[in-house]
């Protein structure tokens, strides 16, 4: 019986302790799982929180400025380029590649506040600048050392030179903006229109447009070109020579301005002659606030401007796309004259005239 009793007291012993074994482990199972969950909880908090550290640190880190900068823009022309370049800025960073735009200028004409805006602006750093002055004429100095340091400058169709080489540049084909212009002419004015050119002999896309009326005005052997004249270098000179050649021509038919300035000046003239709006036809090329006075007015026919807002934004684009896709040039390439990226955009152009002058009168209120 004794026997008996201790065999089972031993067994219970056993099984209690069996039982605490198990009560144990479970403890210790639970209590590891929780651990180990804290532990990823607290892991992926702190990769988070570095995610967030390192993203805040690439956006404050890649952010591009871009700098509009220059002359020689009418300011009506310089508020759309700025349009479109903000545009681009807005596009780009909701992206997640923040961009900031800046403008120095406009400064029309004057070549010292030109230089010293452009000076200016490089010494901001930034990724890359959107410049124009049509006559290119000493700014070599001051964009190369900017270019050899990485900065990119954007340029358009008339501000080539062979002392520095844009990164890429935009805007018309002028040859092609000629031929649209003659073509027009010979529509308001027709096959045998006695015609004036108001335009400026040292530009060469002014030039390029001259050539380009010329080739249309090849198909119509009764189209009379009376007398090519400046348009510039500023409006008085313009209106002088307009005033001229309406006095010894005064059969002409249509006055054809390559530029900004021949529109507006011929306008001037033919008012103050006294002739009436209407009488005579006149074209001329881009948008100031004087075109748009006198397309209202009746004086200027229409005007075949140049797609200024598509031109700062593809200028901000291609430029942040270059600098993310340099595309650099081995020594094999480089004697294939191959050249990475853009190299010149056309954007087009569009004629404005009393139809819809109302559209882009509201495009120029904006700043």
């Amino acid at each position: 019986m004794k026997k008996a009793l201790i065999v089972l007291v031993i067994a219970m012993i056993s099984i209690s302790l069996a039982l605490a074994g198990t009560a144990c482990k479970t403890t210790t199972a639970e209590e590891t799982t929780a651990a180990a969950e804290t532990t990823v909880a607290a892991e992926e908090t702190t990769a988070a929180a570095a995610e967030t550290s390192a993203e805040e640190s690439v956006v404050a880190a890649e952010e591009e400025l871009y700098i509009i900068a220059g002359g020689w823009w009418a300011y009506s022309v310089w508020k759309q380029l700025k349009y479109g370049a903000l545009k681009a800025a807005e596009f780009w960073t909701a992206l997640g590649h923040p961009i900031k735009v800046e403008t120095v200028g406009p400064m029309e004409g004057d070549m010292d506040q030109i230089y010293a805006g452009l000076e200016s602006a490089i010494a901001k750093n930034p990724k890359g600048i959107i410049y124009y002055c049509a006559l290119g004429l000493s700014e070599a100095a001051i964009i190369n050392p900017y270019l050899e340091k990485g900065g990119m400058i954007w340029g358009f169709g008339g501000s080539d030179s062979t002392e520095f080489t844009v990164t890429a540049k935009g805007g018309t084909d002028n040859a092609y903006y000629g031929e649209l212009l003659g073509k027009k002419a010979i529509e308001l004015a027709g096959e045998n229109a006695k015609v004036g050119i108001q335009t400026i002999a040292a530009a060469a896309d002014h030039q390029a447009r001259v050539a380009g009326i010329k080739k249309i005005f090849a198909n119509y052997p009764n189209v009379k070109i009376l007398q090519e004249m400046e348009e510039g270098p500023d409006p008085a000179t313009g209106t002088a020579n307009a005033t001229a050649f309406i006095a010894a021509n005064p059969d002409f038919d249509i006055m054809i301005g390559t530029g900004s300035l021949g529109g507006a000046n011929t306008s001037a003239a033919l008012k103050e002659a006294g002739i009436a709006a209407g009488d005579k036809k006149v074209l001329c090329g881009d948008i100031t606030e004087d075109i748009l006075k006198y397309i209202r007015d009746g004086y200027i026919t229409a005007t075949l401007a140049q797609q200024f807002a598509s031109e700062g934004f593809y200028a901000v684009t291609t430029m942040h796309l270059r600098g993310l896709n340099p595309a650099p040039l081995t020594a094999d390439d480089a004697k294939t004259g191959f050249l990475p990226g853009p190299v010149n955009l056309v954007m087009g152009n569009f004629w404005i005239d009393s139809s819809n002058i109302d559209l882009f009168e509201k495009l120029n209120e904006m700043e």
